[in-house]
C-alpha cells in the first residue's frame, strides 16, 4: 500500500542523486515526463522526443565512453559528395 501511495503522492527520485554521471538536465526532462499532473507532461511524444533529442549523446557521455559524437574511432570519415544539380 505504501508503493501505491508513494506512486501517486511523492516526487520521482532525481535520476541524477542516483548516478552522479547523469548530468541534471536529464532530471528536468524525466520529472516532465512523469509529473503527476498530466498537463504538466508533454503534449505528446514528438515534444518528449525533441526534449531528448540528445539523450544517446547525453547518456553516451555519461558513462564515459569514447566516440560519443555517433562516429565509429575506427571508421573512415563519410566522403563528402558534390551537389546534384537538376
Amino acid at each position: 500500500m505504501a508503493a501505491i501511495f508513494a506512486h501517486l503522492e511523492e516526487p520521482p527520485p532525481v535520476a541524477s542523486e542516483r548516478d552522479e554521471a547523469l548530468p541534471p538536465a536529464v532530471d528536468a526532462v524525466l520529472a516532465r515526463a512523469m509529473a503527476k499532473e498530466p498537463e504538466q507532461r508533454f503534449d505528446s511524444w514528438r515534444e518528449l522526443v525533441g526534449a531528448t533529442h540528445d539523450a544517446p549523446r547525453v547518456l553516451c557521455l555519461a558513462s564515459g565512453a569514447s566516440g560519443c559524437d555517433g562516429r565509429s574511432q575506427d571508421a573512415d570519415p563519410e566522403p563528402q559528395r558534390a551537389p546534384v544539380l537538376i
